[in-house]
């Protein structure tokens, strides 16, 4: 709290995202109108309350809470340049043009975004299933090169990305010295597997922009997926040089640790990560897999739950999760029904063309004791699994044919 007097202030639960409080003063000024602060504001009421009037404040508190409606997560597309998302604490974090929140809760004129715990205004953002045709009303009336990398934005993050291919093509061709449109579009190269593509858009990027560290935090990707660890450390030590709070590039670079076998490197990286950057779900899931690595395997489902909370599709801890649900060798740990609803959930996000996640969903069913379907599904997966998986599976089958479980010894 700032100077002056001592205060008595008497705090009142936070009742969905709004927080009362009592000030105890001589102060008599006070505002209850709603304001772009959003609904995390704290109210002060004014000084020499009454006791009595707790009760009737909570009662006023739960009668707004009922204008708050919470809802499946959902995703979001930023339509104004820097919008101000903020938290209760009073921190403010902007957003850029077309960048995709992921919200959970509508209350007024606000959306929640969990990762960053604060939020934006509804006015200021689209339905991502909208954004496309949005920004195709943008094109229409006047074809600019931002026009299209923002339709180009929305192709990608709905997982269209030969279709941003081409809006991107279209922005370079008239703004062919921008870096972002090359980064952008790296990206989307990346997704489609065009490993080569990327990496020339990444190039060209910096060498425009040689400290861009995007383009060496992804270029950095490439290479870590690759098996190229020595080039991806040296490109995501490069990022974090220039900008030594990038909690991306800490997690990339923990991931090559761990890679490389020095866990104690890659947790200390994932844990800075997390510091940097809370609200980032993959540090969260790699911290669940040192844990595993350790049996530590409670303290492993706790990050995996963290990461889903954080993002409930996130196809990799949906499946990691699962799968220690249905294997784990401790049986405090397992839970076979849990296992099963995740493990399906992992693989209508995959739309059933993973093996691993299928395999998982294997192992789920036969925990839960439906061998029949574990045993159809195990097949599933051996037929589109890569050579180097398909013994280990084969195993599992066999054990699903004669109803034994698979238990995961570490």
């Amino acid at each position: 709290m700032g100077g002056g007097a001592q205060e008595n202030l008497i705090s009142l639960p936070v009742l969905g995202g709004l927080q009362l409080a009592v000030r105890e003063s001589g102060s008599t000024n006070y505002n209850l109108a709603r304001d772009r602060r959003g609904p995390g504001t704290s109210t002060l009421l004014p000084g020499k309350v009454m006791r009595g009037l707790v009760q009737a404040i909570v009662i006023l508190a739960v009668c707004l809470i009922g204008t708050a409606s919470a809802q499946a997560p959902k995703q979001v597309m930023v339509v104004q340049p820097d919008v101000v998302v903020k938290n209760r604490a009073g921190k403010k974090v902007k957003v850029g043009l077309a960048q995709v929140l992921t919200v959970t809760i509508e209350k007024d004129d606000f959306l929640w975004v969990p990762a960053m715990k604060g939020w934006a205004p509804k006015e200021d953002t689209i339905a991502l299933s909208d954004a496309v045709q949005f920004f195709s009303a943008s094109i229409k009336e006047k074809p600019t090169a931002q026009a299209w990398h923002h339709r180009g934005l929305a192709w990608a993050a709905l997982g269209q990305h030969e279709k941003a291919i081409r809006d991107f093509d279209q922005a370079i061709l008239l703004e062919s010295r921008s870096v972002a449109l090359r980064v952008n579009r790296a990206n989307s190269y990346r997704e489609t597997k065009n490993l080569d593509g990327a990496i020339r858009d990444y190039n060209r990027a910096l060498e425009v922009e040689p400290r861009n560290v995007q383009a060496l935090n992804n270029r950095g990707l490439i290479f870590s997926a690759q098996e190229k660890l020595d080039q991806a450390m040296l490109d995501f030590d490069a990022a974090i040089r220039i900008k030594s709070d990038y909690a991306e590039a800490h997690n990339h670079r923990g991931v090559v640790f761990w890679k490389k076998g020095k866990v104690r490197d890659a947790e200390r990286n994932y844990r800075r990560a997390v510091k940097l950057k809370p609200g980032l779900p993959e540090p969260y899931l790699n911290l669940g897999a040192v844990e595993k690595s350790k049996s530590n395997f409670k303290e492993a489902v706790k990050y995996y739950q963290k990461a889903l909370e954080l993002n409930p599709k996130f196809v990799a801890a949906n499946n990691d999760l699962a799968w220690i649900l249905a294997t784990c060798s401790d049986d405090s740990v397992r839970d076979a029904k849990a296992a099963v609803k995740h493990a399906t959930l992992a693989c209508k996000l995959t739309q059933l063309k993973n093996a691993n996640t299928i395999d998982t969903l294997a192992a789920a069913l036969a925990a839960k004791g439906d061998f029949k379907e574990a045993v159809r599904r195990i097949e599933q997966a051996i037929k589109i699994s890569n050579e180097e998986s398909k013994p280990q599976m084969t195993l599992r089958k066999n054990m699903y044919l004669t109803k034994q479980r698979f238990v995961e010894r570490n």
